[in-house]
């Protein structure tokens, strides 16, 4: 179990309030997991990206604003089955900067080592099963 020296609101679990899976893949899904690669998206494939955030996601694409990094789930012939996409944090964020305890010097110093996970898509039809989509 991984421990934090400074725990607030007294959690020491990462786990504290994560279900349980509902079942472990099977030797089939598992190898199917093994031979999924994520890795950074190339800018040729942001247009693709868009469309198909924008077709598939409750959110759509983001606006073109800000630091973002894509990545691509590929299975072990290059479909994409999932698409993930990272943002810079917002500077001031209330809830967050009071549940983390930081002083206005220390989110100044570590707001770089903080980063939002603005999409994570499934793509419809390649999902596997107890992948994420379960």
């Amino acid at each position: 179990m991984l421990r934090y020296a400074a725990e607030p609101h007294g959690r020491d679990d990462l786990s504290l309030g994560m279900p349980k899976p509902k079942r472990l893949p099977d030797g089939t899904e598992q190898a199917i997991l093994q031979n999924v690669c994520v890795e950074l998206a190339a800018r040729e494939d942001w247009a693709r990206i868009k469309r198909e955030l924008n077709a598939h996601h409750y959110l759509g694409a983001l606006q073109p604003e800000g630091q973002r990094l894509h990545y691509l789930a590929k299975d072990q012939a290059g479909q994409w089955l999932a698409i993930l996409v990272f943002s810079a944090p917002a500077k001031h964020l209330k809830a967050r900067d009071e549940y983390i305890g930081w002083t206005d010097e220390q989110r100044r110093r570590r707001l770089s080592l903080v980063t939002n996970n603005s999409r994570f898509l499934l793509l419809p039809g390649r999902a596997v099963p107890s992948s994420l989509s379960d």
